[in-house]
């Protein structure tokens, strides 16, 4: 929440100036009372794994679930492909070549 009263689903996108404002903005605080744009809060909680073509077939999908939407955002709107995809694959291999090896050391 803003100072202002503004609801949005990522802190980072909080400012009229941010691009991404309008993608985040899902409140506002009217004095009284929430109110929600209900439609584009449940368009947002619709994003995960499921809504990426290239997390169908990632190793590494259920430990990242999509990522964070604001690291895959750009002028066009969320992108398909998210920054932190092949960072995510490449710890995760490592973390299973570490535990096989450690299992072959310890029979």
């Amino acid at each position: 929440m803003t100072p202002s009263g503004r609801v949005t689903g990522c802190h980072r996108y909080s400012r009229e100036e941010h691009d991404g404002y309008d993608q985040f903005l899902i409140g506002q605080f009217d004095g009284q009372r929430f109110v929600f744009d209900i439609d584009r809060l449940n368009s947002l909680r619709k994003i995960d794994v499921h809504r990426f073509s290239d997390c169908s077939t990632c190793i590494a999908r259920w430990n990242c679930a999509g990522g964070c939407l604001s690291a895959r955002m750009n002028s066009n709107g969320i992108s398909e492909h998210g920054p932190l995809c092949n960072l995510t694959r490449e710890l995760l291999k490592f973390s299973i070549e570490e535990k096989v090896n450690s299992n072959d050391r310890t029979g």
